[in-house]
């Protein structure tokens, strides 16, 4: 970066001494108008560069939040299976088809799953 600041600012020197007043100011204009647009090119750049990335980034967080929704409605439907099994059980167990030891054991199994 430096190795190149410096050939930019000998080859200024070098003009600075092969061009009249005039001519030089001309050239000056010029370089400034150069730069100008340059800077004009860079910054449009870098701002559509800045929108891609923040449509990127919104995209990504809107399907990080459709995952948590189909993810929590999946618990939340598992979570509603497993309660009206163990209202069956319960059934099963009051008219006396299980016993009060298979009601606990399937009782345990099914609350570790939750």
């Amino acid at each position: 970066m430096i190795s190149k600041a410096y050939t930019v600012q000998s080859l200024f020197i070098v003009e600075l001494r092969e061009y009249k007043k005039g001519d030089l100011l001309k050239k000056l204009k010029e370089r400034a108008d150069i730069a100008a647009k340059t800077s004009a090119e860079l910054s449009k750049k870098t701002i559509e560069k800045g929108s891609g990335i923040g449509k990127q980034l919104k995209e990504q967080s809107l399907k990080s939040m459709e995952e948590g929704i189909a993810t929590a409605r999946k618990a939340a439907a598992s979570g509603e299976k497993n309660l009206e099994i163990l209202k069956k059980l319960a059934e099963l167990k009051e008219a006396g088809i299980i016993s009060e030891k298979e009601f606990a054991a399937k009782k345990k199994e099914i609350l570790e799953r939750i």
